[in-house]
């Protein structure tokens, strides 16, 4: 099961660093030791083999702590941003009845207040300054209970929401056998061992953070280090930097528009011993990609996953194409599927299939036969694969709205909006109006230069069909975004 990596690693790799944070620095015996102990101390809390527990913290050592000490336990660690509100809050506890919430100070009051408005008895820890009823984080280890046995590997380790760029957040679950999967395939695509260093700027709770920086680090033995996050990243770009060369960092995966602003970091730093750059969670633009290679003499590369699969390609190629997400990992099968569900040619557009050990079979109490089915994951991309098995994606496959009996395209609305110049961002949903008991074409705009509703309804008339002009026009000073830069479209409606 998962948490055996750490013992492993300590056998192989006892006193070499495992974890920094700042000042702080353990070693995979440390944090072995300090897993144990939160363990023990979560067992004298009442969490018990296929409880689940919500994990709600940033960046810090205490959620890898904490992550590992529940996966000891056999108990379900629910993964969730440390800014969720309120509502998303008391979504995760009526879905998951946690037997204890894991948080900061920002949140710990929230999740009182949550539980004793359902009616639930939770027990909240804190890795910080606590409220009278919390438990510090720290103390746990003082409760001393007795460890149960290493739990069945097939029992849920980790559950997360996806992320909601196309409907309501939906709860997935994966395994132990799953997570050990992950933390095996990433490290024997990429060659990596216990002499790597992975910088994590991206968020844990996330697929991307939680598989590709801390079970590729626990999988590996490779030294993982954790940048604290509490500044906007165009602040902290310059510490990336530092910290790359300082901890001889040699893979860090991050976003694109994190491309773009370390290569334009003001900074001499050199990145002499850094391997790998993976930007992932949305496409990579050329421009930012060829400034960083420009820049660093190291080349941006593209990876594809997503909550439902996490880790499915890389762009490993010597000279990577900006445009690929390269070829599957190991273990992982890509498949692309006309609209009759048939494989289709080398160079031919299509929904891209996924089959992975990494998946799981499908959401939590949801049904969804177009995601999953068959034994393979429908991320809900559109792509082709060359003759050489590179994959490069084209978009997410449509999404009509219904107007009236009539099939709208958002993407094409899109299109003609971003051709007016006061218009630099900007999505299109289906809403419904107090008027009309039906759906209509919305648009939310980012503007570049005034401009009025009326005059964007104009121009798309003079372009589009009736049915598509939209009937909703709402400015927003920015497109609502997930960490990882995913368009949030629900919050849109």
């Amino acid at each position: 099961m998962l948490a055996t990596l750490l013992q492993a690693n300590v056998d192989r790799f006892g006193g070499r660093t495992a974890l920094v944070h700042g000042e702080r620095r353990l070693t995979h015996a440390e944090l072995a030791a300090e897993v144990d102990r939160a363990a023990s101390g979560l067992v004298a809390l009442g969490v018990e083999p296929g409880d689940t527990v919500l994990l709600v913290l940033p960046n810090v050592p205490e959620f890898v702590v904490a992550f590992f000490a529940l996966a000891r336990l056999g108990a379900g660690a629910v993964l969730l941003d440390v800014a969720s509100k309120e509502h998303e809050l008391t979504k995760a506890f009526q879905d998951c009845r946690p037997r204890a919430v894991i948080t900061d100070r920002r949140v710990a009051g929230t999740c009182q207040a949550v539980a004793t408005a359902l009616g639930q008895t939770v027990a909240v820890v804190t890795v910080d300054e606590v409220p009278s009823s919390a438990v510090p984080f720290h103390t746990l280890g003082d409760r001393g209970a007795e460890l149960p046995a290493y739990p069945e590997a097939d029992l849920p380790a980790v559950f997360q929401y996806s992320s909601g760029s196309t409907g309501r957040p939906k709860r997935v679950g994966r395994s132990h056998e799953q997570c050990l999967a992950e933390a095996r395939l990433v490290p024997e695509s990429l060659g990596l061992d216990e002499q790597d260093a992975i910088l994590c700027t991206v968020p844990l709770f996330h697929a991307y953070g939680l598989g590709d920086c801390m079970f590729t680090a626990i999988g590996s033995g490779a030294k993982l280090v954790l940048q604290p996050d509490g500044q906007p990243f165009v602040v902290r770009r310059l510490r990336t930097l530092e910290l790359i060369g300082d901890e001889q960092v040699t893979l860090v995966p991050v976003v694109p528009f994190m491309v773009d602003l370390l290569a334009s970091a003001p900074s001499a730093r050199e990145l002499t011993g850094l391997r790998y750059c993976f930007s992932a969670g949305n496409a990579l633009p050329a421009a930012a990609a060829e400034a960083f290679l420009a820049r660093f003499g190291v080349p941006a590369r593209q990876l594809y996953g997503c909550t439902e699969a996490p880790s499915i390609a890389a762009n490993l190629d010597d000279i990577p194409n900006a445009e690929s997400v390269g070829r599957p990992l190991r273990g992982v099968e890509v498949s692309i599927r006309d609209e009759d569900d048939r494989e289709v040619e080398a160079g031919v557009v299509g929904t891209v299939a996924v089959q992975s050990p990494v998946a799981p079979s499908g959401y939590v109490d949801a049904s969804d036969v177009q995601t999953f089915r068959d034994g393979w994951v429908f991320p809900g991309d559109a792509g082709r694969v060359d003759d050489e098995g590179r994959l490069t994606l084209v978009g997410r496959t449509k999404v009509f709205i219904d107007v009236v009996g009539h099939k709208v395209d958002p993407v094409e609305v899109e299109e003609v909006l971003l051709q007016h110049p006061a218009v630099r961002e900007v999505v299109v949903v289906a809403t419904r109006t107090p008027l009309l008991d039906t759906d209509v074409v919305k648009a939310a705009v980012v503007q570049e230069e005034p401009c009025s509703e009326r005059e964007l309804m104009h121009f798309c008339s003079t372009r589009l069909a009736a049915f598509k002009v939209p009937q909703v026009v709402e400015f927003r000073d920015e497109i609502p975004r997930s960490p990882l830069g995913k368009v949030l479209r629900k919050e849109l409606v």
